[in-house]
């Protein structure tokens, strides 16, 4: 009450009736394991930290958090089967919790009084979210995407856009030499008393190279580990620069990068086609057609 805890691998099990874990403080534990007592809860704490917490067999409530700490961070919480409620939060502003699991509940898996929270990552039912007074769910997964050639080297430069169903964009960006972009945090699904509910998937996934879009669906019901395949480099003949369109600019570019020749991509700087690059693609290029 008022003190510090801090725990690292602690396990708490089966004690005496109407037993359960309060905090009133400063908790920072990793690897916290509950099981088998009326559960977790905390009131008015100054300072959360928790990187996981396993709660089992619980009995009432779960684990409840009261009031909202200057500093609160939560990640890899695992509530498994027990009576009552798995989570309540009451007068909690803004919680951002991430890869919460809860397994099953006797009542609501989730409860919000006049309480914000987001999750991230790992498993809620949604038909059991419970909001009180002014209260909003927002659900979240995770995108990681890999583009690949089909020699199975990685493909720079890909421009990437995400559209949720309303066509709404969320996300922009490149594919870079770190091989794999992501974490990119998309939400799934908003409950809220004060805006209504909404849904946001499937999302429309654009990869544009060389001029060329190339459109998939993405439905994200876990966190999602994408890899592309593309099938060949595409290009357009006569676009030396990569824009898109095919004008004097690609001619500039063309001749600016002949000593020593350094393409883009070669196929689409041989104008004419004749399997090589020189001085007659230029003149090729500028000629109407």
């Amino acid at each position: 009450d008022g003190g510090q805890a801090q725990l690292t691998e602690a396990s708490f099990k089966g004690a005496p009736a109407y037993y359960d874990f309060n905090i009133k403080g400063t908790l920072r534990s990793e690897v916290l394991e509950i099981d088998h007592l009326y559960g977790l809860r905390i009131e008015n704490a100054d300072t959360i930290d928790i990187a996981g917490l396993v709660i089992s067999d619980f009995h009432t409530e779960g684990l409840r958090i009261v009031g909202e700490p200057p500093s609160l961070e939560m990640h890899d919480i695992f509530i498994g089967s027990g009576i009552g409620n798995a989570l309540i939060l009451d007068t909690v502003n803004s919680l951002v919790i991430r890869n919460l699991n809860i397994e099953t509940a006797a009542s609501d898996a989730v409860i919000l009084n006049s309480s914000n929270l987001t999750v991230v990552d790992g498993s809620v039912d949604s038909s059991q979210i419970s909001l009180n007074g002014n209260a909003t769910f927002d659900y979240s997964h995770s995108l990681y995407l890999t583009v690949l050639s089909v020699d199975s080297t990685f493909i720079e430069s890909v421009e990437v856009r995400l559209y949720d169903r309303h066509g709404t964009p969320v996300y922009e960006g490149y594919t870079d030499d770190t091989y794999t972009l992501g974490p990119i945090e998309l939400p799934v699904y908003r409950k809220s008393t004060v805006s209504g509910d909404e849904v946001y998937t499937p999302y429309s996934l654009v990869l544009s190279y060389w001029g060329i879009d190339t459109t998939l669906e993405v439905t994200l019901e876990t966190p999602t580990y994408l890899t592309v395949v593309m099938s060949g480099k595409a290009f357009i003949r006569g676009d030396v620069n990569a824009d898109g369109s095919v004008n004097v600019t690609d001619v500039v570019w063309l001749l600016n990068n002949m000593m020593p020749p350094t393409y883009l991509c070669d196929d689409a700087a041989d104008c004419n086609d004749d399997g090589h690059v020189n001085l007659t693609d230029a003149v090729f290029a500028l000629q109407p057609r």
